[in-house]
């Protein structure tokens, strides 16, 4: 899907596509997901019954799959990579990738945010 959404992008848009280009896919393809799963239920799916259907559901998008996960399964999980930007023959590329899997950069549910990051996260030197 990665390979596809940027190709496309990029003859549309004659430009590479950026992250939020990548989300916003992401939102469309995981509400597509959650239609689709209503509508199997229901012939014409309300608001309510697409809401249901999106609790707890995971879906493939260009960017890797997202889960519903946090927030009783109203929040979305997906892993973060990090990396460094070089200019190598004109272009931009990513290097030294890393990646972290959404449990490791997202609290556990119930958790409030800056309660995991003050139990978590250490002050560098320390």
């Amino acid at each position: 899907l990665s390979r596809w959404f940027a190709a496309a992008y990029a003859e549309r848009h004659k430009e590479v596509p950026t992250y939020v280009s990548y989300k916003m896919a992401q939102a469309f393809l995981g509400l597509k997901t959650a239609y689709e799963k209503a509508a199997k239920a229901h012939a014409e799916p309300d608001r309510e019954a697409v809401i249901a259907a999106f609790e707890n559901e995971t879906w493939e998008t260009p960017s890797g799959s997202v889960r519903m996960g946090l927030g009783k399964g109203h929040q979305a999980l997906q892993g973060v990579a990090y990396g460094t930007v070089a200019h190598r023959d004109g272009k931009i590329v990513l290097t030294d990738v890393r990646y972290y899997p959404p449990e490791i950069v997202n609290p556990p549910e119930g958790v409030k945010s800056l309660d995991w990051i003050a139990a978590t996260l250490k002050p560098a030197g320390k």
